[in-house]
């Protein structure tokens, strides 16, 4: 009887992996000792631990992070090499070389795709060919499915879309705005579309149209993953154009400083980018946190997609882990509404000429003195806004009066009613 073991930190991982198992074993079509491990940074190596791997047959390991960080890591890797049993690790961005043993190039590239393609069904057939392995007879098993890698999602669709044209066609009307979205493959794959659902109803019950596309961050180019700006190019533009008026963007990170696209790409689309945000928090918890986001959240949703120069928007879904481990985000209806109101009012703006736009310029003021107005670390922000102001009459808004230096400037700015009470007059503070 043969013993497998799946450790992963990766939540959804996990869940589908554990529900593939149970379903497999409920089917009697494995027979063994198998068992799926949830292992975090803070998972200790004890004597349990080395019990537990006692007598594996093989290993797979899928850590999110970069390399075998972790104490624990590190005993598990130095404990299957000194047991001389087969492993498969899967801790992609470290230094760590020796993260196989046991297996051939044939079969390492037959689990690497079975991961990396995803699906219920792949992972499915991952069990039963790690338990062919064991046994020495592999043929049986299908064959990794290489299911879509990107495409347009529509929930009333009864396919995938990989054709702008025959999508266009069934679900765009001519004459309306259109708005792009672009998400996780992952979600597509493990069918988490309802947050994806709403905000595709609600743009089209707000008059417009909607591409929504899936694809992964970073692309796999020797497996046939196509790169953002190809993903952008097939479903985002025609004929070189952009066939949308507004963008919005719900994974995380930075689509520019990771490099899967350059910034003069993002400049010369010219579409305006808002960013939207799926938290990792359940719902109750975001909405009792006076904070809002934490940390994390605003690290990976709000800090770094500024390299790319977003517009930020607001969370559309919180997290919801299910009893079965497998996790879903669940969309906040109110916020999808006021999303796509954003989003709709950026892509009529983006048809104005600039003579009719209405622009407002804030200046930080705290703490609330008048010597702190427009203060910025390094900055003369006084003077950036005079000229910004003399580079937006030169492009046609309609600019009445520039300052002609930034001590007129803020001579200007201090005559009038301020935060600063002291600096106030008698007549000021009536007024």
């Amino acid at each position: 009887m043969s013993k497998i073991v799946f450790m992963t930190n990766v939540i959804r991982r996990f869940g589908i992996m554990q529900q593939m198992l149970d379903k497999l074993q409920n089917n009697g079509e494995m027979q063994g000792d198998f068992s799926c491990w949830w292992v975090t940074d803070n998972t200790e190596w004890n004597a349990d631990a080395e019990k537990r791997l006692a007598g594996t047959d093989f290993l797979l390991l899928k850590w999110m992070g970069s390399g075998l960080t972790t104490t624990f890591l590190k005993r598990v890797h130095a404990y299957v090499q000194q047991k001389n049993i087969p492993y498969y690790i899967d801790a992609a961005g470290g230094d760590d070389d020796n993260l196989i043993q046991g297996i051939t190039p044939e079969q390492e590239n037959a689990i690497r795709l079975y991961s990396v393609y995803g699906g219920e069904s792949n992972l499915y057939h991952l069990w039963r060919y790690m338990d062919g392995l064991v046994a020495g007879d592999t043929s049986a098993v299908a064959k990794p499915d290489p299911i879509h890698w990107t495409g347009i999602f529509h929930p009333r669709a009864k396919k995938v879309y990989t054709d702008l044209a025959e999508y266009e066609k069934d679900f765009c009307s001519p004459g309306r705005l259109t708005v792009g979205i672009l998400f996780y493959r992952d979600e597509w794959v493990w069918g988490d579309l309802e947050y994806q659902s709403r905000l595709i109803e609600e743009a089209e019950k707000q008059g417009l149209n909607v591409i929504c596309a899936f694809s992964n961050g970073m692309p796999y180019k020797e497996m046939g993953m196509p790169a953002l700006d190809e993903v952008f190019s097939r479903f985002f533009f025609k004929k070189g154009f952009p066939v949308i008026d507004v963008f919005i963007n719900i994974t995380k990170f930075s689509l520019t400083a990771s490099g899967a696209l350059k910034l003069d790409f993002l400049k010369q689309w010219n579409v305006p980018v808002l960013a939207a945000y799926t938290l990792l928090t359940e719902y109750e918890e975001w909405k009792d946190n006076l904070e809002g986001m934490n940390a994390m959240e605003v690290s990976i949703s709000i800090s770094l997609p500024e390299f790319d120069g977003v517009t930020h928007g607001v969370p559309v879904a919180t997290k919801k882990v299910l009893d079965n481990g497998d996790i879903r985000y669940i969309p906040i209806p109110e916020r999808i509404a006021h999303m796509i109101s954003k989003a709709k009012k950026w892509a009529v703006l983006r048809h104005k000429s600039n003579a009719d736009k209405k622009i407002a310029i804030i200046f930080h003021n705290y703490p609330p003195k008048n010597s702190n107005i427009g203060s910025g670390l390094g900055l003369d922000t006084i003077e950036s806004v005079r000229l910004l102001l003399a580079n937006m009459k030169e492009r046609g808004y309609k600019v009445e009066f520039i300052p002609q230096d930034t001590r007129e400037f803020i001579k200007i700015l201090t005559s009038h009613a301020t935060n600063d009470r002291s600096m106030l007059s008698a007549k000021q503070l009536e007024e």
